[in-house]
């Protein structure tokens, strides 16, 4: 719940920052987009200035599994991912409504997975185990875009991205020897995604 109500007053802070930018005076027009990856879904906000590109993101994924057995056992598994982000880009018009914007993005992310296990009727037996994970990352990134219309554009983001982790492990068996251990892991790989974006 704490994380649902974390990323409600994000909602808000982004909605108040967008209406503040539509007072300025080099504003051109803002809107929302959305990537075409079922697995990893995330909300854009574009607000384009001018000269200058404003684009905040939230993404939100959460998925069970419940596996029963024949036994009567059972494996259940949460995963959750709540991020954050704003990117802030160049604009440069190279063709009639084709852009390639360049641009940095950066944010934070907090994920939870859960597993559970419970045995069969007969052992009386549960296993209990809990990751939860911080993310910061920075992107730099080459942004592509062209307007089908107007007020609908397609394009795609290409980017670097570094990511600093830092993961705590939870087992309901107190003399596992990763209770309550945190670890901490840096990475390096790129990004390309193709987004849709729709502007008021």
């Amino acid at each position: 719940m704490r994380k649902k109500l974390i990323f409600v007053k994000h909602l808000v802070a982004l909605f108040l920052f967008s209406s503040a930018c539509h007072a300025q005076s080099g504003f051109d027009k803002a809107g929302f987009g959305s990537n075409f990856n079922e697995g990893n879904l995330i909300i854009y906000m574009p607000i384009q200035f001018k000269k200058f590109i404003i684009e905040p993101t939230l993404r939100w994924s959460s998925y069970e599994i419940n596996e029963r057995f024949y036994d009567g056992s059972v494996d259940e598994y949460d995963t959750s991912i709540y991020e954050i982000g704003i990117g802030v880009f160049s604009k440069n018009e190279v063709y009639e409504n084709t852009f390639i914007n360049y641009g940095v993005r950066v944010g934070y992310s907090e994920g939870e997975y859960v597993s559970r296990y419970t045995s069969s009727p007969s052992y009386s037996y549960s296993d209990f185990r809990k990751q939860e994970s911080e993310t910061y990352f920075v992107s730099p990134t080459i942004s592509f875009e062209y307007f089908l219309f107007p007020k609908i554009s397609i394009g795609t983001n290409v980017g670097l991205i570094y990511t600093k982790t830092v993961r705590t492990y939870k087992d309901s068996d107190s003399d596992a020897h990763y209770e309550n251990r945190a670890t901490l892991r840096k990475s390096a790989t790129y990004t390309t995604e193709a987004i849709v974006r729709f502007y008021f």
